[in-house]
């Protein structure tokens, strides 16, 4: 408070308890923030005989898709159970005449719902990110069966209205005592939709806190998963800056950006000066990353296991499995524990340091390094090659994929 006053002019009217809706509670360790009121206030809007609870806020055979198309077996006449990546041939597709629009009463019930989950997401329930995102890109046609997601969102806030974020002080002291740290995750689901728009999601924590988070269906339809993950980093570093820019501006250091990203080859392709994309948008995105991480030595791609990587609650609708696994990441410091060397390691370093076991990436290139080739090995036990100054290549069979191939103009 003393250094926010050498800076600004202030009324100091007490601790802080309730703002728009956002209630605070403070604790020994720092505060808690939840919206218990406002979400006792959205379900009493529904009857209590239908509020039996649910484990998860949109169910994973129901993945957002448009309702109007399904694949139908040949052999059975019935919709194939997995939609996801299947060609849809023109012979195949028909309109479900089982999912009506809704009339206008239920209509403006529907749209004013999702508003308040906006609200609610937006603020302090990131887990239910992705199916309130769902939600709302149906809000000008919902369908009976749009309607049907919406109330398995409610009965999951009615089981799990005690949600809250966790602020605590202190937490990063032992990577940097004089500067702030930032960290985020970045994931993406490609190509999920029918439509075939990929789905980005990301996490940002300053100093052990979640502090930014959101879904977002691309623009652009992408044609691999490595092109619709580096989108979704770079949508993750944008707004990574603009977090590490707030904190410069009231006086205080941010000097490095890490994000955890679980494709192997949008890393390689990070630390890579020689590889391009070919379409002009991603390739924009890829050389944004690259310069930030080389030149300008104010970012880290770090690879992380799929399992851990807490963006993934925010790109699909998930298992029980995994939302039991990765809620409490999310919400309580981002796992900052299990990667709390790793962000040590690499907050001094442009190089990436590996993740243990898990990670595959080995002599990643470094801005001082000119190479004529790379190679990425999938195996846990096998070196990758990366050559140097030289067209010689060694012969290497079993689980290698040449860089080359995906990223050499």
């Amino acid at each position: 408070m003393d250094d926010l006053e050498a800076k600004f002019s202030l009324n100091y009217i007490g601790e802080i308890s309730e703002y728009l809706g956002i209630e605070f509670q403070k604790n020994a360790f720092g505060y808690e923030l939840h919206q218990n009121k406002f979400v006792k206030r959205l379900i009493e809007a529904f009857p209590t005989e239908i509020m039996k609870g649910a484990d998860l806020p949109r169910t994973p055979d129901n993945i957002f898709k448009n309702d109007k198309y399904k694949i139908i077996d040949d052999n059975t006449g019935k919709p194939l159970k997995n939609q996801k990546d299947i060609p849809i041939p023109d012979e195949y597709i028909y309109e479900d005449s089982n999912s009506p629009r809704l009339d206008k009463e239920h209509h403006d019930l529907y749209r004013s719902i999702v508003g308040m989950l906006l609200w609610l997401t937006n603020n302090t329930m990131p887990s239910i990110s992705y199916g309130t995102n769902a939600l709302a890109a149906k809000c000008h046609e919902p369908t009976e069966n749009d309607y049907k997601h919406l109330m398995q969102m409610i009965k999951y806030l009615y089981k799990n209205n005690n949600e809250r974020l966790i602020m605590r002080r202190n937490q990063t002291k032992d990577i940097s005592e004089d500067s702030h740290v930032i960290y985020a995750y970045s994931d993406a689901s490609f190509a999920a939709d029918l439509d075939r728009h990929s789905v980005s999601g990301f996490a940002i924590y300053l100093n052990g806190n979640l502090v930014s988070w959101g879904t977002k269906k691309q623009r652009s339809i992408t044609k691999s998963s490595m092109a619709c993950e580096l989108i979704a980093l770079g949508e993750t570093v944008d707004r990574s800056m603009i977090i590490r820019q707030i904190v410069q501006s009231i006086g205080y250091s941010a000097p490095k950006i890490i994000i955890f990203e679980d494709n192997q080859p949008v890393i390689m392709n990070s630390y890579n000066r020689k590889s391009s994309a070919i379409r002009r948008s991603v390739d924009i995105c890829l050389k944004t990353i690259r310069q930030l991480i080389l030149e300008y030595k104010l970012l880290s791609v770090v690879y992380i296991n799929t399992k851990l990587n807490v963006a993934d609650l925010l790109t699909k609708a998930v298992n029980n499995n995994t939302m039991k696994t990765l809620k409490p990441l999310l919400y309580d410091k981002g796992n900052l524990d299990g990667v709390r060397k790793l962000i040590k390691d690499n907050f001094t370093s442009h190089r990436p340091v590996e993740m243990g076991q898990h990670s595959l990436v080995y002599n990643i290139i470094t801005p001082t390094e000119e190479i004529k080739e790379s190679y990425y090995v999938a195996p846990d036990n096998v070196q990758s090659k990366v050559e140097s100054r030289n067209n010689k290549h060694p012969e290497i069979s079993g689980g290698i994929a040449r860089i080359k191939r995906l990223s050499m103009p």
